[in-house]
């Protein structure tokens, strides 16, 4: 998988929705190498009514648009995050990925907004001045109010033309609003692989390894089907 590619060159391939991956990342690369073989798929986001696909670096791109528009918006927040020693979303080491989303790549877990925050305080000349002897966790369960108020789950997405579809594998979760940076990630997540692999073969693979917690659905055939 090439984080900067969305499709997998130019041979016939097949498009499907795909459940939530969490903390199942690495792994998840490592059982699609076996099943697809390496670099013979990937992800990708559907634009929507664009009609194009959008590759992971891609898609970090939009994430932290949404991320600049909010926080230009609202300039108190970026005030006060400055004020923190660094960011974070799962865990701190996260800050070692620093401004490079092509890092995610081998990373245990995806953790995008941290990244973002850190680039978008780059473009704008600051950096964060440790006035707080703390990291800043920016994520739904955060204890800090600031820290939950950027999560992902709340960030509005910037569409740029970009258009939010529905997955039969990833209903709209209670916990993020409809139209957020969140939705956006899990909803239009495809997963693209060579069209010589077949749909049984993909289920298969995927279901020894995750059972039913990681699924996969044609985007042609109707959920019923």
């Amino acid at each position: 998988m090439k984080l900067s590619e969305a499709s997998i060159g130019n041979e016939p391939q097949r498009e499907y929705h795909v459940a939530r991956i969490g903390s199942n990342w690495q792994l998840f690369i490592r059982v699609m190498d076996e099943i697809a073989g390496e670099d013979r798929w990937t992800l990708s986001w559907d634009s929507g009514s664009r009609g194009d696909r959008l590759s992971f670096l891609e898609m970090c791109q939009l994430y932290e648009t949404s991320y600049a528009d909010h926080l230009r918006q609202n300039p108190t927040k970026l005030d006060e995050i400055v004020r923190y020693t660094n960011v974070y979303d799962i865990e701190p080491r996260d800050i070692e990925a620093g401004t490079s989303y092509k890092s995610l790549r081998k990373a245990n877990r995806i953790h995008i907004q941290d990244i973002a925050i850190r680039r978008i305080l780059g473009a704008n000349g600051l950096k964060f001045f440790q006035v707080y002897d703390d990291l800043l966790q920016v994520r739904s369960t955060s204890v800090s109010e600031l820290g939950a108020g950027l999560s992902p789950f709340l960030i509005p997405f910037v569409s740029d033309g970009h258009v939010i579809t529905d997955s039969p594998l990833t209903p709209v979760d209670p916990k993020w609003n409809r139209g957020s940076v969140e939705d956006f990630y899990q909803s239009n997540r495809r997963l693209v692989v060579a069209s010589s692999l077949s749909t049984q073969k993909l289920r298969d693979g995927l279901q020894r390894e995750f059972g039913e917690t990681i699924g996969v659905h044609s985007v042609n055939i109707p959920p019923t089907q």
